[in-house]
């Protein structure tokens, strides 16, 4: 383990490659290291995937003394530490999860000075016990990980984090503050400072990922979407994301009841439960995991290449950070968002669920519900927009992404395009009519013949517009396509209503009106299978890191598998000449390559 001070004999490359196995920085990390090393507190917004542990860890590691992390989740704490120990760093946690051994052998290293590492909940951090024995560490680093907790702009606000400013206050010398969140907008990051009192250097990375494909589908049938898309790739790591721990319970039951391996997670599960789980899919035992947003966070498994959002997240943070859990590696990857009206419900019902929250004061609830409305309707635009999606991210996180990313179902060829002006009309006839007094889901029931208490309330099904369509999807294309293209409004609040633009009635001038419609393509199999005997050998080798619960550079390093590539070796011979294949590396993969080698000539 290490117990000495790194920053006196390696620098900030050296300790990359020696702990990490890299050569090279990505992003913004060098600078944010940079910033650290030369004593600044600092914010670093960086996409998910895009490094944050290894940005405050070597800092950790080069300075003399203690880095103490605060983080939100225990899986991300538990997971960052086992990391941590592979590569020889004395590192620890103290959580609900610890048992007491464990936790007498932390505090012991804390006390002897050998700890480098150690993570805590902020609820932990306040608890007299620990905090009188961490004011006497010598403590270098503070990292607040997920630092967009402190914000009540934040999408997951939790009061705690508050009171980490009366622990830094009591801190004889004052370490070096650092802060960490995937999504933060300027009032987020105003809050950070103002909570924490401090005048940051403050580092943004690109939030865009064009690695990934993006695509939204309206979806009437999730359940078979998700059958249909595990049967031809149940040998692809991925993540089903839904909003609810029921939801989450019925579709691992559903998708288990079909056959397939998959686990579950969510925050109602026993502690056990969840480690079996989890470690179940890092080790590779299943391929999917149903789960909330509580699972993901600092997980390190770097393959998965789809993430699936089953319902409509809260914003377009929550739905940022979940797709970052797909391809960490830099590979190519899918995220798609299904979605359709009634998932609005649910999120309504969350939104309402704010009053319960002692506290905050009622001010502070009704601020926090009007933000949360507006974050539902950002999400809900993502969703529902004829424009380039990557572009949509990029932007909504106060960055430039001009131009289309060919990398989209908005930007691909995954829509054909119908006429639709009859029709189209209809609809804002209706509203007109009705004087804009319902919203999507209702006009939608009416025109395509639906009937509820809430038509029969209101005498719609005599209505001369009652069943003129039929085809209630086809319906929802209508008005999603109107609202995009600013003829009709949504109103915003608790119940929004359909209202008519100072452009409705230019419609009726037109003779044409297209509309998009989903088709089935071919963009996520392809997406989704290795191709190049490059790609191939990446898979075998990204897997056989996670059995065998290794990093992936000390498997195979990817300049060796691109020799490899070039080579195309017949035998062992042949494979033993290429650099980086010793004879351990021959013993325990060599005929497993020359298989994949031989396969991909076949092709």
């Amino acid at each position: 383990m290490l117990h000495y001070i790194l920053g006196d004999i390696m620098n900030k490359y050296d300790v990359l490659k020696e702990y990490y196995g890299y050569d090279d920085f990505r992003g913004i990390q060098e600078e944010c290291i940079d910033s650290i090393l030369e004593g600044n507190d600092t914010i670093c917004v960086m996409a998910t995937g895009g490094g944050k542990s290894v940005t405050f860890q070597i800092p950790g590691l080069m300075l003399d003394g203690l880095t103490l992390v605060i983080s939100p989740l225990i899986s991300l704490m538990n997971d960052q530490v086992l990391n941590l120990k592979k590569i020889k760093v004395c590192a620890g946690t103290i959580n609900s999860n610890t048992d007491e051994y464990e936790e007498s052998n932390v505090i012991k290293d804390l006390k002897a000075e050998k700890l480098k590492f150690l993570y805590l909940s902020p609820e932990r951090l306040l608890n007299p016990k620990y905090e009188k024995l961490l004011l006497e560490c010598n403590i270098s680093q503070l990292v607040l990980d997920e630092s967009h907790c402190l914000s009540q702009w934040g999408h997951d606000f939790r009061p705690s984090y508050f009171k980490i400013i009366d622990f830094i206050k009591k801190i004889a010398k004052k370490p070096i503050i650092s802060c960490f969140t995937a999504t933060a907008d300027d009032l987020v990051i105003k809050d950070i400072k103002e909570a924490l009192n401090i005048n940051p250097k403050i580092f943004k990375s690109s939030f865009d990922r064009p690695m990934l494909y993006y695509e939204t589908i309206r979806c009437k049938d999730k359940k078979m979407f998700i059958f249909d898309f595990i049967a031809k790739h149940n040998d692809v790591a991925g993540i089903i994301y839904t909003l609810t721990r029921k939801n989450t319970e019925h579709l691992y039951q559903f998708i288990k009841e079909k056959g397939f391996k998959v686990s579950m997670y969510h925050g109602g599960l026993e502690d056990d439960v969840k480690r079996k789980n989890q470690n179940e899919f890092l080790e590779g035992k299943t391929m999917i995991m149903v789960a909330t947003n509580s699972f993901g966070l600092g997980i390190d498994h770097k393959t998965i290449r789809y993430v699936i959002n089953y319902d409509l997240p809260e914003s377009v943070e929550d739905l940022a950070q979940q797709q970052g859990r797909c391809s960490r590696d830099g590979k190519r990857g899918v995220c798609i968002l299904l979605y359709n009206e009634s998932d609005l419900y649910i999120n309504e019902y969350f939104i309402n669920q704010l009053e319960d929250n002692t506290e905050l004061s009622s001010d502070e609830i009704k601020k926090l519900k009007k933000r949360k409305r507006e974050k539902l309707n950002d999400i809900i635009t993502y969703a529902t927009t004829n424009k380039c999606l990557h572009q949509y991210l990029v932007n909504y996180f106060g960055q430039i992404h001009s131009s289309s990313c060919s990398n989209c179902s908005n930007c691909l060829d995954s829509y054909e395009y119908i006429n639709a002006i009859k029709d189209a009309r209809l609809v804002i006839e209706f509203i007109r009519h009705y004087d804009a007094r319902f919203g999507i889901d209702t006009i939608a029931k009416a025109l395509s013949g639906i009937k509820t208490e809430k038509i029969k309330k209101h005498n719609l099904e005599y209505s001369r517009y009652y069943n003129k369509i039929k085809n209630i999807d086809y319906v929802k294309e209508i008005i999603v396509s109107l609202l995009n293209d600013n003829y009709l409004i949504r109103t915003k609040g608790e119940y929004p209503m359909l209202t008519l633009s100072n452009i409705s009635c230019d419609l009726f001038k037109e003779e044409e009106y297209f509309i998009r419609v989903f088709k089935e393509n071919n963009i996520v199999n392809r997406l989704l299978r290795p191709t190049t005997l490059f790609e191939k050998l990446l898979d075998y080798r990204d897997k056989k890191a996670l059995r065998i619960g290794c990093p992936k550079f000390k498997v195979l390093r990817e300049a060796t598998l691109e020799e490899i590539a070039k080579i195309k070796p017949q035998n062992l011979n042949e494979l033993k000449k290429i650099k980086g294949m010793g004879e351990k590396s021959i013993a325990h993969y060599g005929d497993e390559i020359i298989a994949i080698v031989k396969e991909s000539n076949k092709i």
